[in-house]
C-alpha cells in the first residue's frame, strides 16, 4: 500500500475514534491501514452494488454482523493507540470468535445457520433466567419482587426476538438442512479446519481474557531472581509482543471473513484488498513471533512499551 494511501486511511480511523493521527506509531499505521481498506471499500460499494436494498435478511443478518465486528477491532486498534497494548489483547479473543462465527456462517446453509444461531441464544438466556429465578426464595420480598419485574422484562425481550426468528425463519427455502444445535468454539474450529488454532492461538487469548495467574507468576519468578532487571525488561517485552501477536492473529480471523464477504457478493476489489491485508498482517505477525517475542524493534508497535 502506497505511504499516502496508509496515512489518509489512518486519518479517517483516527477521527472516527476521536484519536491524533499523529499518536498512531508506523508499525500501527500499517496495521490500521490494512484493516480499514477492505472495510471501507466494502462500505463504498454497498450502494453501488444493490446489496444495500437487498431483501433477503440473510444479506442484512451478515452486514450487521460484519459491522459489530469491525467495530470491536477498530476499539482494539484504539487501545494499541493509547498504548493500551494488554487490554487489547483482550478483544483479540471477541474478535477471533465473532469472526469465526462469521466464517461458520458463510461455509454453507448459512440461513439456516443464522437461525440457529439466534435460537441457541435465545434458549440459553432462557436456562439462566430459570436459574436466575431459582435464586429468589433466598431474597426478602422487596428484593424478590425487584428481581420478579427484570424477570419479566427480559422474558418479554425473549418473546420478541423469537417472534423475529420465526419470521426470519419462515424466509428460508423449505427444506433446508441446518444444524441440530450451534456448535462450540472448538467445533467451529474444527469444521473450519482451524483445530490447531484453537488449541494454540485461542486458548492463549482466553488466558489474558480470564486474567489468570500466568502473569503474576512470571512476575514472582523474575522477581525472584538474580539477574532481576535484565529479566524484566526481557519479560516487558515478551509480554507486550505477544499480545501485539495475538491481536494480529485476531484480525487475519476478520480479514479473512471480508475475503469471504467479497466472494460471496461479486465484489472483487474488496476480496483482492482483504487478501492483500491478510498477507501484510501476516508478515507482521511473523515479525513479531520471531527471536521468541523479544525483538527490541518492535517498540514502534505503540507509543510506549507496558
Amino acid at each position: 500500500m502506497k505511504p499516502q494511501a496508509r496515512k489518509s486511511l489512518a486519518a479517517m480511523f483516527s477521527k472516527t475514534n476521536r484519536l491524533s493521527a499523529a499518536a498512531i506509531a508506523p508499525a500501527t499505521e500499517t496495521i490500521v491501514a490494512s484493516v480499514e481498506a477492505p472495510f471501507y471499500l466494502f462500505l463504498e460499494l454497498l450502494e453501488s452494488s444493490g446489496l444495500a436494498d437487498s431483501t433477503d435478511p440473510v444479506d442484512g443478518i451478515l452486514i450487521t454482523l460484519l459491522r459489530r465486528l469491525h467495530n470491536t477491532t477498530s476499539g482494539a486498534l484504539t487501545l494499541v493507540v493509547l498504548g493500551r497494548i494488554q487490554e487489547a489483547e483482550i478483544l483479540s479473543r471477541t474478535i477471533m470468535e465473532s469472526a469465526l462465527t462469521i466464517q461458520y456462517a458463510l461455509a454453507q446453509d448459512t440461513g439456516p445457520r443464522l437461525v440457529k444461531y439466534f435460537k441457541i441464544y435465545v434458549q440459553t438466556e432462557r436456562d439462566q433466567i430459570k436459574k436466575w429465578k431459582g435464586e429468589l426464595p433466598g431474597l426478602n420480598s422487596e428484593s424478590q419482587s425487584d428481581h420478579q419485574h427484570r424477570i419479566d422484562e427480559k422474558l418479554s425481550a425473549l418473546d420478541g426476538y423469537d417472534a423475529f426468528i420465526e419470521h426470519f425463519s419462515r424466509t428460508q427455502p423449505t427444506g433446508s438442512v441446518g444444524p441440530k444445535t450451534w456448535p462450540s468454539t472448538y467445533d467451529i474450529c474444527v469444521s473450519l479446519g482451524k483445530a490447531i488454532d484453537y488449541r494454540t492461538v485461542y486458548m492463549a487469548m482466553c488466558s489474558q481474557a480470564h486474567h489468570d495467574a500466568e502473569d503474576i507468576l512470571n512476575d514472582f519468578i523474575v522477581g525472584s531472581s538474580t539477574d532481576y532487571e535484565a529479566r524484566s525488561e526481557q519479560l516487558e517485552y515478551e509480554t507486550g509482543n505477544f499480545s501485539i501477536f495475538l491481536l494480529l492473529c485476531s484480525l487475519r480471523y476478520y480479514l479473512e471473513c471480508l475475503e469471504k464477504i467479497g466472494k460471496r457478493y461479486s465484489l472483487p476489489t474488496v476480496e483482492i484488498q482483504s487478501t492483500r491485508s491478510l498477507a501484510t498482517i501476516s508478515v507482521l505477525a511473523e515479525k513479531v513471533s520471531s527471536s521468541g517475542f523479544v525483538n527490541k524493534e518492535l517498540d514502534e508497535f505503540a507509543p510506549k512499551r507496558i
